[in-house]
């Protein structure tokens, strides 16, 4: 790393951190519980929310009955749009935000994927932005003292920590990546319901729990993290290591399904923090260019990666270690550990190991996309799209010549 890049990231670590302390955001009010869903329309009466509208992403069919029964029975006369992509653009976030104006609607109530709660958040930044396309809405997300209308998200597929999260990411219609984050793209209320979680869509799950733990793993050693990010990452990862699995195979106990929803609350807090990383910036650039589901690319990518760059900044992964009871050996023995039940816990929620269909004549340009992205990250360390290149090689199992 050059002398003008490391502090050039000295003084960004130095910005964000004092934009934490002037600014500090708490938390989204999160009600936790059995059944708790089944009370929505009650809570958002009593916040004075009477013409909500819904917006039903992917993992959202099993339970949208149960949703909008909830809030109708509670007297709410409620929009519904139905119209999301499994992977929506900024296009949909466009059309969703003008649709939710057009109903004069008061709040989004968000259910399925992350996705779909992503799309809610940056509609509802373009509602309080007036004049800016979603597309438009990149980068810091700063309102300059207007008010986005509430999110409130019903997580059914947990895991990438979009509940929570003062981030979202979508592409455009041409495959670019459109990412924003800041504050302002937190929901105000999480509903976190085991019942809900019963009936996820096991794929959708195991790909979340592979964004949730490429994302915690990002945060815990980015330079922008605090103790608090810290914190939240390390149980973000012990809880997803403990339930994903068990959720995955046969649905888990309520007592599960509620520790896979309280570590994708930790994902979201730690990643407002800290940001991501390296991994995610080359899933989000496949996924955008390539069409591989992000978790998916996680899934294959993140143990390759660790593997590879893991005696960085040992201490911090060597203390989630221990957090997820691998508190034995050396550091470095810990951080080998941790890594090794990762990739046995992605193997084990069916996710593929290596990345298949990707033209040998695109990896240069996707390296070269990916490198320029994860600049923008709080990683402490330089990846270039030489790394990259190396990478693509090693978790795509074929490389087309053409």
């Amino acid at each position: 790393m050059s002398i003008r890049t490391a502090a050039f990231r000295r003084f960004r670590q130095a910005v964000r951190l004092a934009e934490s302390r002037i600014n500090p955001v708490s938390p989204p009010r999160a009600d936790v519980g059995e059944g708790i869903a089944a009370a929505l329309g009650h809570t958002l009466d009593g916040q004075g929310c009477r013409r909500p509208l819904v917006v039903l992403g992917a993992g959202s069919g099993p339970v949208r009955g149960g949703v909008t029964e909830a809030l109708t029975a509670a007297g709410l006369n409620i929009a519904v749009w139905d119209e999301l992509p499994d992977r929506p653009t900024d296009a949909d976030a466009d059309d969703l935000a003008l649709f939710y104006q057009a109903e004069r609607c008061d709040a989004f109530v968000a259910v399925g994927t992350g996705r779909a709660i992503d799309a809610a958040k940056l509609a509802a930044a373009r509602v309080a932005l007036p004049g800016r396309t979603a597309a438009a809405t990149r980068g810091r997300v700063r309102l300059h003292g207007r008010k986005t209308p509430p999110v409130i998200a019903v997580p059914v597929v947990p895991g990438d920590g979009a509940e929570t999260m003062g981030r979202v990411f979508l592409t455009d219609r041409h495959g670019a990546v459109v990412s924003a984050e800041g504050p302002a793209l937190r929901p105000a209320l999480v509903v976190a319901d085991p019942a809900l979680t019963a009936r996820a869509e096991r794929p959708l799950l195991a790909q979340a729990a592979a964004e949730g733990l490429c994302m915690a793993w990002e945060a815990d050693i980015s330079i922008f993290a605090d103790a608090a990010a810290r914190t939240a990452a390390a149980a973000a990862v012990r809880g997803l290591l403990e339930s994903a699995e068990p959720c995955w195979n046969t649905g888990g106990t309520a007592a599960q399904r509620s520790v896979l929803l309280e570590a994708s609350r930790s994902v979201g807090e730690a990643v407002t923090v800290a940001g991501v990383g390296p991994v995610t910036a080359l899933c989000e650039v496949l996924e955008g260019e390539c069409g591989i589901p992000r978790g998916e690319a996680c899934g294959a990518v993140l143990p390759a990666f660790m593997e590879k760059y893991g005696y960085y900044n040992r201490d911090p992964l060597a203390a989630v270690a221990a957090a997820c009871g691998m508190d034995t050996g050396t550091r470095a023995e810990r951080v080998a550990a941790l890594i090794e039940r990762i990739r046995r816990t992605l193997f084990c929620l069916g996710l593929p190991e290596h990345i298949d269909g990707i033209q040998r004549s695109r990896f240069e340009s996707i390296a070269a996309r990916a490198a320029d992205a994860a600049k923008r990250t709080g990683c402490p360390f330089d990846v270039l799209a030489a790394d990259y290149m190396e990478l693509l090689q090693a978790v795509c199992e074929t490389q087309y010549s053409r």
